[in-house]
């Protein structure tokens, strides 16, 4: 097992999912249904139990705890019928969708360590010290699907930046506001964190 990188990008058509391992350069790609959905912990039994013949994260749900409500995304959720929520703000369902997808990719091949980069909207941006807490809370032990799991990562290892910044560098109140933002960010300058000015997006250059 080696150590994998995993950048999400929680759009509104779609959650765009780069991850690789630098030691083999390899990058793969997914785009993910945006759909999420919340239900009774009494739809659990009703719900997938594996991957089937599909790809993991297609069929992926989590709850936090056994007597959770069930968290459902992707496909999942749309096969419930979930209608994507443009007026509820995407921090809110940025935890557990990130930790289906990663223990999803970790079902169809385990690493052994990692690292995350997760973009959010820039006017929901001054939520992400508390989207950090409760991730880093939270990844240390949850149900997916019916199976415990648990993916600790060291808070040093996971960068939340905005959405989009890289394209509206040529915006001159755009990059205002991203510096307005770094002086509020802590360690790393924002700019460096996700790859500006570097106008292609590289797996390590986008958020480191």
């Amino acid at each position: 097992m080696v150590k994998k990188t995993i950048c999400l990008d929680f759009g509104n058509t779609g959650i765009k999912l780069v991850h690789g391992n630098k030691e083999v350069k390899k990058v793969d790609y997914d785009l993910i249904d945006s759909e999420y959905l919340l239900l009774p912990n009494s739809s659990a039994e009703d719900l997938p139990q594996d991957a089937g013949m599909g790809k993991a994260v297609d069929s992926a749900w989590i709850r936090y705890s056994k007597k959770g409500e069930c968290h459902l995304l992707g496909f999942t959720a749309k096969d419930y019928q979930a209608k994507l929520n443009l007026t509820q703000k995407k921090v809110d369902s940025i935890v557990p969708r990130t930790l289906g997808i990663i223990a999803s990719i970790f079902e169809q091949k385990p690493f052994e360590d990692y690292r995350l980069g997760l973009l959010v909207p820039l006017n929901e941006i001054a939520a992400a010290k508390q989207l950090k807490a409760d991730l880093l809370k939270r990844a240390k032990g949850f149900y997916y699907r019916d199976r415990k799991v648990s993916f600790p990562i060291d808070p040093k290892q996971i960068i939340v930046a905005p959405e989009g910044t890289g394209a509206a560098m040529r915006d001159a109140t755009a990059m205002s506001r991203v510096l307005e933002l770094e002086k509020k960010s802590e360690g790393m300058p924002l700019r460096r964190r996700i790859g500006i000015p570097s106008p292609a997006p590289k797996l390590d250059g986008l958020v480191w």
